[in-house]
Formats: C-alpha cells, structure tokens, sequence
C-alpha cells in the first residue's frame, strides 16, 4: 500500500543501495518478487539496469510464467545496456520499456511509466480481416503483445496465399480483453503505402519500402524463437525460423555462427584496441573454443 510511511521506508532503503559493479543479476530478486505473495492487485515492477545478463532466455521464461500477475516497466541507463533484455521482458509481461542515454532526462522517461502503470493492459489480442482470402496470414510479433491503455504497438502481417499488394486494405477487427471483459473494435481508415514516395526535397523517389519492411517483419517474428530454450523447440519450429531468417535476411541463432581461435598475441592485441576504443565487446573467451571444434 502507498501511504506517506510505506514512502519514507521506499527511500530509506534506497539509501542503503550499494553497487559492487561486478555484474547484473536480475534473476535472484526477480525470483524472490515471484516467490512473494500477490496481495493487491496485479503487481507493478520496476527494473533499471545499466548492463546485461548471462541468462536471458531463463529470465524470460520465468517472466512470462508470472506475467499473469506481474507487470513489468524496463528502464535501460547508458550506451551499453542489453537491449534485448529491456525490451524482451517489458513485451513478455505486457509492461513498457524505455532507455536513458547521455544527457537525457530521467524522470522525464520514468513518468510515463509511471502513468503507463495505472492503466490496465488489453490482453489475448486477436486480429481479423474482411474477405475469404485473409483466412490465413502469419503475424509478427506473435503472439501480439499486450497493450497497455493510451499507448501502441507496430505489428506486422504477411499472407503467403494471396498475391494481392491490396490483400489487407479492407476493414480491421482487432479484439481482447481487460481482465473479463471483451473489447472489439474496428479499424477502418487504411493508408496504402506506396512503393515509391517523395518529399518536398524529392529525397524518398523510387523508394522501395519492401524490403525494410519485409526485414522489420522477419525481426519480430524471430524475436519469439531468439527468447526461446533451443534444446525445447520443436523441429518445426527451428526450421520455420530459419526460413524467415533467409526470407528476410535478417541473421538469428538458427542461420548465424560465431568462431573463435585460441588466444594468441594477436588476438590479444585485438581485443585490447577494441576495449580500448569502442568498450567492451564480450567479457571472456569461451572455454570451449577451438576453431576446429567449429562445424
């Protein structure tokens, strides 16, 4: 409950927070809020972090186990923060997310999550098309993200059955729900995009837009399957994400390899310039690493 004491001991505590920069563990205090009883509602976390962790996908299943009861609103602070780990866990519990770089204001990211939190979600999000050919499409993200009231989300679709660039122009039923009740409503004005476009400046002529959005399209939709266990997918699954890595050619775990060579001097030279220069680009090389080894 918020009341002027529960305030006052929220910032005492904060007072006693102290870093010891030795890496960022998300999953032990994350773990000890799902373990804790829900008593008033669901229940609104705040995460803010600076860096990024060595078990996404472990955060990301417990996450979605407890987004039930649990909302989470991500806050990522600098430069070098994961971004897929902000993101990942604000859309798998149907939160928000935001980053603060240099020079930007924090509260003024903070605040709108903060408003975002009072407001309920609209959950199982179900999207329909008018006419018989638009019976079958695949949609990314999938499965659609929670909403959170007064916001928006980019979603994209993509039906492999019909060769009509007007197959989706037609009216939108977009249905869900907060908490038990059913919502549906209607999307009726519809743009077409072009596939050439131009400004006052003449700068967008003979854009083609296809490709950017056809690579935007297979990025979400392999976002699901990126925050996946691979040992528990399924075959289907793995090859249906590899055809939309190679459709869209956008690399994912499933179509990109990383070798590595034993370290020498050079290699050790390499990686201090590239400390040095850009930040670091990975903590240690991995123990396992042999280039023959490599397949």
């Amino acid at each position: 409950k918020y009341d002027q004491t529960t305030s006052q001991k929220a910032i005492d505590e904060v007072r006693k927070l102290e870093a010891n920069l030795n890496g960022t563990d998300l999953y032990s205090p994350l773990q000890y809020i799902y373990e804790s009883e829900v008593k008033y509602g669901q229940r609104q976390i705040f995460i803010l972090t600076d860096g990024e962790v060595n078990c996404n996908e472990i955060i990301f299943n417990m996450v979605s186990r407890n987004a039930e009861n649990n909302r989470c609103f991500t806050v990522g602070l600098g430069n070098f923060c994961d971004a897929g780990l902000v993101e990942g866990i604000a859309t798998l519990s149907g939160g928000k997310c935001c980053f603060v770089f240099e020079n930007d204001s924090i509260s003024e990211k903070v605040i709108p999550q903060l408003q975002a939190s009072i407001n309920k979600s609209i959950k199982n999000i179900e999207i329909h098309f008018e006419g018989e050919q638009n019976n079958s499409f695949l949609v990314s993200p999938f499965p659609i993200p929670s909403i959170v009231m007064n916001d928006s989300i980019m979603v994209y679709f993509r039906n492999e059955n019909y060769q009509d660039e007007n197959t989706f122009s037609k009216c939108i039923l977009v249905c869900g729900r907060i908490n038990d009740e059913t919502i549906e409503f209607q999307i009726d004005q519809i743009t077409q995009l072009h596939e050439s476009k131009e400004n006052e400046f003449g700068c967008l002529k003979g854009f083609n837009f296809e490709p950017a959005i056809r690579a935007l399209f297979a990025f979400n939709y392999l976002l699901k399957y990126e925050n996946m266990n691979e040992y528990f997918m399924s075959k289907e699954d793995k090859e249906k994400a590899t055809q939309i890595s190679l459709e869209g050619q956008i690399l994912s775990k499933f179509t990109g390899l990383i070798g590595c060579i034993d370290s020498n001097e050079t290699a050790d030279k390499k990686l201090y310039d590239t400390f040095s220069k850009n930040g670091y680009c990975f903590h240690s090389r991995p123990t396992f690493c042999k280039v023959k080894e490599v397949n």
